[in-house]
């Protein structure tokens, strides 16, 4: 269960009002603690070392505890107990709204059983749509290292929310060509300026994470993902492209990180 798709159904539906969502989320983020934080209370780790491992985590892809192997700062029997800890102490949302008297346990269930229901669902929309478009193998590539990233970078969650036959009446001003054996196309990245504040606000609270920019993370993401794909990536300017082919070629996916908006464009270009 992913907290924040969950506390969005929840308000949703009117089960928990936004105050009570707030609580459980303060709740849970008080005793859920990374492995950085883990190993640094335990003086396994220095705030530096966090600090470093985090950077490294954004251009390679690999968890922070087999990272921190490789380097030789920890062993991997305490990466296991490290992570053994993390399990035992986790509290999850459903639990954090029992435990702060928003939710009754009949009524956690009861709703549970419900937002599986409807997120089984709308996830099997979506993949249909991008597996009609031609755009499927980008699409694909795009969301999986997206997903991974932000967990790794950030410590968020995102989820694929709709996926429509749309093109930008105005281009974003992050835009790139990606070139790959199935073709080229545009991909222009429009987030919501409450996803930028929330980059802002997750950098300052996590323990030994250094300054990350968005517009830099992205780059990285588009990179990372030519380079899977086995083709090539670069930077555009969007007063200096121009869109291609028909409008139902042109891919609108919109994903939820943490509950604000980012819309990623695939045209054909």
């Amino acid at each position: 269960m992913t907290a924040t798709f969950f506390g969005q159904y929840l308000q949703i539906k009117g089960v928990v009002s936004a105050d009570q969502l707030h609580q459980a989320l303060q709740y849970q983020a008080r005793h859920n603690q990374s492995l950085g934080q883990l190993a640094q209370k335990q003086g396994l780790l220095n705030a530096e070392q966090c600090q470093q491992l985090n950077m490294q985590q954004r251009s390679a892809d690999i968890f922070f505890g087999q990272l921190a192997t490789h380097l030789g700062w920890l062993h991997e029997s305490q990466v296991d107990k490290l992570l053994a800890e993390q399990r035992e102490a986790h509290v999850n949302l459903g639990q954090a709204l029992l435990d702060t008297g928003a939710l009754s346990e009949p009524q956690l269930h009861t709703t549970l059983a419900d937002y599986h229901y409807w997120r089984n669902r709308q996830m099997r929309e979506c993949s249909q749509r991008v597996a009609e478009s031609v755009f499927a193998v980008q699409v694909g590539g795009f969301t999986d290292i997206l997903e991974r990233q932000l967990a790794r970078s950030l410590g968020v969650v995102a989820h694929t929310d709709y996926v429509m036959s749309r093109r930008p009446r105005v281009l974003p001003q992050w835009c790139w060509q990606l070139a790959d054996e199935q073709g080229r196309a545009l991909v222009a990245i429009e987030p919501a300026p409450s996803l930028l504040l929330a980059f802002e606000s997750q950098q300052n609270t996590r323990l030994g994470c250094g300054h990350l920019y968005p517009e830099d993370f992205f780059d990285q993401l588009m990179q990372q993902l030519a380079e899977e794909l086995s083709g090539q990536c670069s930077i555009i300017e969007p007063e200096t492209s121009r869109l291609c082919g028909p409008a139902q070629e042109s891919l609108c996916v919109g994903y939820s990180v943490q509950g604000d908006p980012l819309q990623v464009y695939f045209c054909a270009a």
